[in-house]
């Protein structure tokens, strides 16, 4: 699972970095969408490789890597510090927030059925 965390946030670093034109149309066309669902990804993949670290932690951590991008973006060519992007950041990591304990114990529920009617 840690190979596949560092891999998303390679990902999310290469493209939060490149120069504007060379990043996919789909990128461009939904930006905002794109940056709550990385995060959103993000906390998932965060939050299943680090069980143990609790959601304040969780929250900090990529909170932090959301303003960090912003910054160092802000004096690269073709791209630009933006609020916005990072109020995005956090409307993704807070979907996944809501998101997670409710899919979680249906998923648990899901399973205890099944193993009691012997389909695991």
């Amino acid at each position: 699972m840690k190979f596949l965390l560092f891999g998303m946030i390679a990902s999310v670093l290469f493209f939060a970095f490149i120069p504007g034109p060379l990043l996919p149309s789909i990128v461009i066309d939904h930006d905002k969408m794109a940056h709550a669902f990385a995060f959103s990804a993000l906390a998932l993949m965060v939050r299943y490789t680090y069980a143990a670290l609790s959601l304040v932690r969780l929250v900090l951590f990529l909170g932090a890597l959301g303003a960090l991008i912003e910054v160092v973006q802000y004096p690269l060519l073709d791209r630009s510090f933006s609020v916005l992007d990072f109020c995005c950041d956090i409307i993704g990591i807070a979907l996944f927030i809501f998101l997670d304990r409710p899919v979680r114990s249906t998923a648990a529920a899901a399973w205890r059925i099944a193993v009691k009617n012997g389909q695991p």
